[in-house]
């Protein structure tokens, strides 16, 4: 018969160890003469319960290694927006002093990075209000390709790949099926 090996595996209390929590006195020396983890995580710029999470989601039960793995969020330095001459701190700013939206605002910004700020408000404004196209309202683009007959991929051509404003892109949809 083989003989089985029994390993003791209470001698693996080593620091950084994944299998067992940590004690009390333990937890206490490696707070860093902080009275608890949340008084550390507001000394180190951490939100609340972080430490915490990041712990139990890696079982990590020693708070220097889950420190060191956590880094300090940076802080971001944002540009002001400037719009028609105002400059505004953020986004959510800027929808306020325009009457919209705030989160579909910036979401359309984040969609649109390559133009510029007050193009990018003019082409939200028409999306989310909908826009005149020679007397008429449309809700939609689709909407007046339906109404017009216009095929939607030529449209883009002339209205994105070309940048023809509205009107001409429509012309030349409209001279180009005729």
């Amino acid at each position: 018969m083989a003989k089985t090996i029994k390993t003791n595996t209470t001698n693996n209390k080593m620091k950084g160890d994944k299998t067992k929590p940590m004690t009390r006195l333990e937890k206490k020396r490696q707070l860093r003469g902080y009275k608890s983890i949340r008084d550390l995580e507001r000394a180190m710029g951490f939100r609340e319960d972080s430490i915490s999470q990041w712990m139990h989601y890696h079982h990590v039960y020693d708070i220097g290694i889950a420190i060191k793995c956590m880094k300090k969020p940076k802080k971001k330095h944002r540009k002001p927006i400037q719009y028609k001459g105002k400059t505004f701190k953020t986004k959510t700013e800027l929808a306020k002093y325009l009457n919209v939206n705030s989160s579909s605002l910036c979401m359309y910004l984040l969609k649109h990075k390559d133009m510029n700020i007050e193009d990018a408000v003019k082409a939200f404004k028409r999306v989310s209000h909908g826009f005149t196209l020679n007397g008429k309202k449309y809700k939609n683009k689709t909407e007046m390709f339906n109404d017009l007959g216009i095929n939607p991929h030529a449209f883009k051509y002339y209205y994105y790949d070309k940048k023809l404003s509205m009107k001409l892109a429509v012309k030349m949809c409209l001279e180009k099926s005729s």
